[in-house]
C-alpha cells in the first residue's frame, strides 16, 4: 500500500513518514517527528516535535503523542488520549524539558485515557477507557481507573 497524506493533512518537511502509513484529514505532524511503516494518523491527530511512532501504529481520532514520546511497535491509541508532557507545569516555565514518556510494543492506549509525563507503559499492556496513568504500568498488565490501578492483564477467551 502508498504513502497517503490527505490534502488537509499538514506535515513539516523535517518529519519522517514511513512508507505505506496513512494521514488522514486535518492531521498534525510536528518538526523531526518520525512515524514508522503501515501506521495510521486518523482525523484530528497530532505527532509533536521530535515524536517517534514506530511501525502499524494507530492512532485515533483526536489523540496526539507530544514532544518526549516514543511509541513502539503495534501500538494502538484510542480516539482522545492526552498525553502530558510537562513534569511541572507552568503558564511561565521558560525552561520547559518534556519528559520522556514510552510505549512498548503491542500496547493498547483504549479512548480518552491520560497518561501522565513521564511515565513508561511495558510491551503488551492495556490501559483502560478514561483511566488516569500517574505510574508506570509493567508489561502486560492492565491499567483501569482514576487514579489508575494495576492489574493482571486478562486476554477474553475466544
Amino acid at each position: 500500500m502508498p504513502t497517503y497524506i490527505d490534502p488537509t493533512a499538514e506535515v513539516d518537511p523535517s518529519a519522517t513518514i514511513g512508507e505505506g502509513t496513512r494521514v488522514w484529514g486535518h492531521a498534525y505532524v510536528a518538526p523531526n517527528a518520525s512515524i514508522g511503516r503501515n501506521c495510521m494518523l486518523a482525523r484530528n491527530t497530532h505527532v509533536g516535535k521530535g515524536a517517534v511512532m514506530g511501525d502499524g501504529c494507530k492512532l485515533q481520532d483526536g489523540s496526539g503523542i507530544t514532544t518526549g514520546v516514543t511509541l513502539g511497535n503495534y501500538v494502538f491509541v484510542g480516539p482522545n488520549v492526552t498525553f502530558c508532557n510537562d513534569p511541572d507545569p507552568r503558564a511561565s516555565n521558560t525552561n520547559f524539558a518534556p519528559a520522556i514518556t514510552s510505549v512498548g510494543d503491542g500496547a493498547v492506549i483504549c479512548a480518552a485515557a491520560v497518561i501522565d509525563a513521564g511515565v513508561t507503559i511495558g510491551e503488551g499492556a492495556k490501559v483502560a477507557p478514561g483511566a488516569v496513568v500517574c505510574r508506570n504500568v509493567p508489561a502486560g498488565m492492565f491499567a483501569v481507573g482514576n487514579p489508575a490501578r494495576i492489574l493482571p492483564r486478562m486476554e477474553r477467551a475466544s
